[in-house]
Formats: C-alpha cells, structure tokens, sequence
C-alpha cells in the first residue's frame, strides 16, 4: 500500500498545483506563478530520484525493514507537512523531502518482494507492485474531484504515517539480507 499512496502523493500537487501555488503567491504575475510551479514539480522529481539512489544505499547497511519503514514515514509527514506549509518555499522543501521518501520506498519495496517470495509468487507481487503508482495516480484524481481544498488533500500524508507505525509492528526483516549481513559479520 505504500507504493499506491507514494503513487498518489506523486501526481497530488500535479492536479492542485494552480490552485496551490495562486493560494500561497497571492498577487504576482503569471511568470512568477509559472516558475514557481516549476520549483514544486522538479524538485519533486529530483527528490525521488535521490531517494531511490540514497534508501538503496541505506537499506544495504540498516537493513530492508527499517529502511522501509522510514522512507515511508518521511514522504508521510513531509506530505503533512506540505498541507501546513506557510510559503511555497516550505512546500517546495516539504515537496522534494517526499519525493525522498517516495524514491526510497520503491526501491526497497522491490527489494523486499524480490528477496522475500519464491518465483512464481514473486512475478505476481512484483506486477502488483507496478500497478499500485497508477492506482496511486488514479485516486489523486478522485482525491481532487471530492476535496476542493488542497491543504485538506494533502492530509491524505497520515496513511503512509499509519502504514509506517503499522510495518513497524507487522513487518519482518528480509532473510536474504540478514544471512548476507551474518556472513560478512
């Protein structure tokens, strides 16, 4: 699930980014409302793809379910924090530290289905696992059609919080790497 949610909170700004950025900019000009919105998308993207090479690292040394756990709980609270966030230079911040946490939770996920389920059960949870960003993606959409206000939308971050304290207590630590981690202890 928490790649579904990393799916929606990726395409959330895409589908208030007007709204938002008129709301936090007030009266400036078109340019400036363009820019900006530039700032909150690429950094955004940038963050992702920092998160994905960072959490890969990071899961190698502090293990899949910790890591897991904390990438998660990162894209949660700073997409939290985005509905809070006072100017767009928070949001921009609060933006590119989910896209961190979105990048980091693919990668692991990946892993962990990849280490943790034999072949033919791998395969299947691996094309679920693909589908669960478009799904993600999807109910953004619907996210906008029922909520108007986009600060409201982006409360959508305490699902992955919860998913976060929930893989803490339920989760188990990949095998693979903990027999990789023995041996070269």
């Amino acid at each position: 699930f928490s790649s579904l949610f990393g799916g929606t909170v990726s395409t959330l700004m895409s589908v208030y980014l007007p709204v938002a950025v008129k709301d936090l900019l007030a009266n400036t000009d078109a340019v400036r409302y363009d820019n900006i919105s530039a700032y909150i998308s690429s950094l955004f993207i940038l963050g992702w793809m920092v998160g994905g090479i960072i959490w890969g690292i990071l899961c190698d040394s502090m293990g899949r379910k910790k890591s897991f756990i904390y990438a998660t709980l990162c894209y949660g609270l700073f997409t939290l924090m985005t509905a809070v966030a006072p100017s767009w230079y928070m949001v921009v911040v609060s933006r590119f530290l989910s896209g961190f946490g979105i990048g980091g939770v693919l990668v692991i996920t990946t892993m962990l289905i990849s280490e943790g389920y034999q072949e033919k059960r791998r395969a299947v949870l691996l094309g679920i696992l693909s589908i669960s960003i478009p799904v993600g993606i999807f109910s953004a959409g619907l996210i906008n059609y029922f909520i108007s206000n986009w600060r409201i939308a982006f409360i959508v971050g305490a699902i992955p919080v919860i998913l976060s304290g929930l893989a803490a207590v339920f989760f188990t630590e990949s095998e693979t790497w903990r027999s990789v981690k023995q041996k070269g202890a």
